[in-house]
């Protein structure tokens, strides 16, 4: 990941014109280099970390709170671990870069579309990368093939021929409006340092970190796999 953001730093500095890059045409506006700028180096400095958590879903006045073990590889892997009063797993969600698992009472679902797994348990659609980075202290960008600025210059704009994500920077973080038009979704993303919350129209999710670790490397990728 680290190389392919160091590549956009090198087409924000250098590129003043359209990219082609197998047929599809990278706009850029002079307008949006700067905030562009700011993303990518943020996520730059970030790395695979471990720690415990407090994840918290709402659903209007509804509201459950858990204590969770975590670890992620800042990119596109991921593990968390819902504890219960004694410390002990009771619930396991995955998501491997290719595969989403759930393990509960010590039986394993696999699914295909670990986006399925996101909506089961939080009723949020959202790409499973995104909590792959947002739990590292990331901000995660959208691959995009136009980058723009709003009126007033104070948002980013990263279009793609099914997603929109709208970033602004804030005192105290990052606010991300994201769009999926294949899921007609839309939800609110708001980051600050070790804390996150994704919000759609009647539910939210909150990832508080109580203790995070940087680590240098995972060594077992198998972590993120659970088997039956």
């Amino acid at each position: 990941m680290k190389k392919i953001y160091i590549l956009l730093i090198c087409l924000i500095l250098f590129t003043s014109c359209s990219v082609k890059n197998n047929q599809v045409d990278l706009s850029y506006s002079s307008s949006s280099y700067k905030m562009l700028d700011v993303l990518i180096k943020k996520n730059i400095g970030i790395s695979p970390k471990k720690g415990i958590a407090y994840i918290t879903t709402s659903e209007k006045r509804k509201q459950l709170s858990s204590r969770a073990a975590f670890i992620s590889n800042s990119v596109n892997a991921f593990r968390i671990d819902f504890l219960s009063p004694t410390g002990l797993p009771f619930m396991t969600f995955s998501y491997n870069n290719k595969k989403g698992y759930i393990k509960n009472n010590d039986k394993v679902k696999i699914y295909s579309n670990p986006e399925k797994i996101l909506k089961l348990i939080t009723n949020i659609e959202i790409p499973a990368e995104f909590i792959s980075i947002l739990i590292c202290n990331g901000v995660p960008i959208i691959d995009f093939q136009t980058a723009d600025t709003d009126e007033s210059g104070s948002k980013l704009i990263l279009k793609n021929n099914k997603e929109k994500a709208v970033y602004s920077q804030q005192s105290n973080g990052f606010e991300i409006t994201y769009e999926n038009k294949n899921t007609h979704s839309k939800i609110f993303i708001f980051i600050k340092s070790n804390h996150f919350k994704i919000q759609s129209s009647d539910y939210s999710l909150e990832f508080t970190h109580e203790f995070i670790q940087p680590l240098q490397k995972i060594s077992d990728n198998k972590i993120f796999i659970l088997t039956r």
